[in-house]
C-alpha cells in the first residue's frame, strides 16, 4: 500500500477499519443494511457523504445543517438500532446537539442548555437539564 492511496477517492479493503479512518474517509464504515436507506435519517456513520448521507435519507439534513460534522461512530439507541436524526425524539446525541446540527435536527429544540456534559452524567441537575 502506497500513502498516496490514503484518502485518495477509492476505497482500499485493508484500510476499511475505525483505527485508519476509513481510508481517510473512502471507504463507507460497515453498518447494518436494514436500516440504511430506510426512509429515516440515521446518526452516525449512515450520515456521512461516504455512506451517501444514509442512502439519501440524511440529504435534506444535510441541505439544511451543512456545517454539522460527520461522525465517523457508531450512535445507538438503548434498543441497539441507530439513532434517528429528525423523528421527533431527542436521543440526546451530544455531538448533534448544536446549532449547526439543529439541535438534532429539530428533536432537541426543547432541550438547550448551556453544557452539553450535564446531560446524561447520571446527576438530576433540574430546571433545562431535567426535561
Amino acid at each position: 500500500l502506497h500513502p498516496a492511496q490514503v484518502g485518495d477517492g477509492i476505497c482500499q479493503d485493508d484500510l476499511k477499519r475505525k483505527e485508519c479512518g476509513f481510508d481517510n474517509g473512502d471507504c463507507c464504515p460497515p453498518m447494518d443494511d436494514k436500516f440504511y436507506g430506510d426512509g429515516s435519517c440515521n446518526a452516525g456513520s449512515y450520515n456521512t457523504l461516504e455512506c451517501g448521507y444514509d442512502g439519501g435519507d440524511c440529504k435534506g439534513f444535510k441541505d439544511k445543517y451543512p456545517s454539522c460534522p460527520e461522525l465517523f461512530e457508531d450512535i445507538k439507541r438503548s434498543d441497539g438500532s441507530p439513532a434517528v436524526i429528525g423523528d421527533g425524539v431527542c436521543d440526546l446525541i451530544i455531538e448533534y446537539m448544536t446549532p449547526e446540527c439543529g439541535f438534532e435536527g429539530g428533536d432537541c429544540e426543547d432541550c438547550r442548555v448551556d453544557d452539553l456534559k450535564r446531560l446524561g452524567d447520571g446527576k438530576c441537575d433540574f430546571g433545562s437539564y431535567n426535561t
